[in-house]
C-alpha cells in the first residue's frame, strides 16, 4: 500500500456548517459589534477520554483485530476561561459536571481570585 502512495490515517471530526449556520454567525457578530467585550468572560469545558480512542490497523485476509477495553473508559474533565483581562486558572476534575460543581468552579477560579466583582 505504501508503495502505491497510501498511508494509514484516522479521520478527524469537523462540524458541518450549513449556510443557515453561517448566516446565524454573521447575524450574531453584527448584533454584538458594539458590546463592551471588557465585561465578557468566555469559558468552556471538555472531557478527555484516557482510553478508548480510535485505532487504525492494517490487516490481512479475514483477520479481525481487537483492542481490549474496559466498560467505562477513565476520563478527565477540563474547564478553562479567558477574557480581555487574560486567562483564568484551569480546573481539572473527575466527577460529572453538575450545576453545583459549575458554581463551585466559577467561585474558586473567578470570584476567589478577585477576577470578577
Amino acid at each position: 500500500m505504501k508503495r502505491r502512495g497510501f498511508s494509514r490515517k484516522v479521520t478527524r471530526k469537523i462540524p458541518i456548517l450549513t449556510q443557515t449556520h453561517k448566516a446565524y454567525r454573521v447575524d450574531w457578530a453584527k448584533s454584538n459589534r458594539c458590546r463592551d467585550w471588557e465585561k465578557v468572560i468566555f469559558s468552556d469545558e471538555m472531557t478527555i477520554w484516557l482510553a478508548g480512542g480510535r485505532v487504525c490497523v492494517w490487516c490481512k485476509g479475514d483477520s479481525k483485530p481487537v483492542k481490549p477495553s474496559t466498560k467505562h473508559s477513565p476520563k478527565l474533565h477540563v474547564w478553562g476561561a479567558f477574557s480581555a483581562r487574560g486567562t483564568f486558572p484551569i480546573k481539572i476534575f473527575r466527577e460529572n459536571l453538575t450545576g453545583r460543581l459549575y458554581c463551585d468552579i466559577l467561585h474558586e477560579c473567578l470570584v476567589d481570585k478577585r477576577l470578577v466583582p
